[in-house]
């Protein structure tokens, strides 16, 4: 159990998403050796997912990023990349405590310079690119409680970097990418005075490369013979709306600051999973988030970080030769649930919570092939956690979770049977 009080230490560890290397690890051990696994000189559109786990050892945090590029040869390629992160802000005038953390995201038109060997499976190469970006400062800590803060900006972006492809399918490439993301500085208000602040950093990620074209083009699975078994592994982002804000005794839910729009919970996760034949599949789940925790009378006091993990079976029922497959899906597991980054009417407060709690989740979507092995879907679950334990200055509330989330997901077949 985290006890938290105003004086104990407001930031504990965020609730991060530490399945990026697995999830590549598990890509080499699906890996489909006897099929066509390279780079080429055809002109091809790819998507772009990348994770960086361990950039907070030289400052960013929660960095992530989303590309869309197109290879215009053997050598040369064209990208827009969107990159995300976090650094914790602090004013030189008030010392060492953290402010907060100030969001940058990037958009940056860039290009790819590539040299493909080893049997064009392995591809270095290099990036550069200049575009623009914007700050936000969120997630208020102990040194900016009951400060007024002006940290929201615009400016330029630029970045060079290198990095290297390496294909594990026709159309499937792990990536590993480094590079260097300059930002002009920013203006910092706090209460009456300004300093310079520079969002600019390193970052060091890993991810996936998806073509939608393939070099060897293959049947789907509805247009050949046969429903063989299939492993996948999947990439879901998405939001979600909370469906009972109350908790009870005076406790309710509430949307974070950085949810869209002030009410879609930003949600993000990954699965594993297995078709087998034409009709069934099961999949195990992992989603997180962070909505507020408010208390009558006090006002927001915490967030609450929540991942759940689900086993489920999907009823699936493949249409237009396999092409589009709506389904439908349940599935029971556990919801684990932790207070984290106090706000600051919790001053002078005590605030509990922590624990692993039952829960289960309904819902459908539909599912369309742009390859044999390649998969894009739109899914909308509910789901529904209990008995969750908030204590405020002693005095303890259980209640219940519930919401509605609408997930993208990205699924990758990478063994079949």
């Amino acid at each position: 159990m985290r006890h938290k009080t105003a004086k104990s230490n407001p930031r504990p560890p965020r609730l991060r998403l530490r399945s990026a290397a697995l999830f590549l690890l598990c890509c080499l051990a699906l890996c489909p050796g006897r099929l066509a696994a390279e780079d080429s000189d055809q002109l091809r559109s790819y998507l772009h997912w990348r994770r960086g786990e361990f950039n907070h050892k030289w400052g960013l945090q929660d960095m992530s990023g989303i590309g869309l590029g197109l290879n215009l040869n053997r050598y040369l390629s064209a990208e827009l990349a969107i990159d995300l992160w976090q650094k914790q802000m602090r004013d030189p005038k008030l010392g060492g405590d953290p402010l907060g953390e100030e969001s940058s995201s990037s958009l940056i038109p860039q290009l790819r310079l590539r040299y493909p060997f080893f049997d064009d499976k392995l591809v270095p190469y290099l990036i550069g690119g200049f575009g623009g970006s914007f700050c936000q400062f969120n997630d208020r800590q102990w040194g900016g409680f009951n400060r007024n803060i002006e940290a929201d900006s615009y400016g330029w972006a630029a970045t060079v970097g290198f990095g290297v492809d390496y294909f594990v399918a026709d159309n499937i490439a792990l990536t590993l990418e480094v590079k260097q993301i300059w930002h002009s500085s920013r203006d910092i208000t706090v209460d009456n005075h300004t300093f310079a602040y520079d969002p600019s950093g390193l970052a060091a990620t890993v991810g996936l490369r998806v073509f939608f074209e393939e070099n060897h083009p293959k049947p789907l699975v509805g247009e050949s013979e046969g429903n063989p078994t299939r492993l996948f592994l999947g990439l879901r982002a998405g939001g979600a709306v909370i469906t009972d804000d109350n908790w009870g005794n005076g406790v309710s839910w509430e949307h974070e600051a950085k949810s869209w729009g002030g009410w879609f919970l930003h949600q993000v996760g990954g699965s594993v999973g297995a078709d087998f034949g034409r009709y069934w599949g099961v999949e195990l789940t992992a989603s997180g988030g962070q909505p507020n925790i408010q208390v009558d009378g006090v006002g927001v006091v915490t967030e609450y970080a929540l991942a759940s993990i689900i086993p489920q079976i999907r009823l699936r029922l493949p249409i237009s030769e396999g092409r589009w497959v709506p389904y439908a899906l349940a599935g029971a597991g556990v919801c684990y649930g932790e207070v984290n980054d106090d706000k600051p009417p919790s001053l002078g407060h005590t605030v509990v919570g922590e624990g692993i709690y039952p829960a289960f989740a309904v819902g459908g979507g539909i599912e369309r092939f742009i390859a044999r092995n390649v998969s894009f879907s739109a899914e909308a679950r509910w789901m529904y956690s209990w008995n969750h334990k908030f204590t405020f200055d002693g005095h303890e509330t259980l209640g219940d979770y519930s919401h509605l989330e609408v997930m993208l997901a990205l699924r990758l077949y990478l063994k079949e049977f």
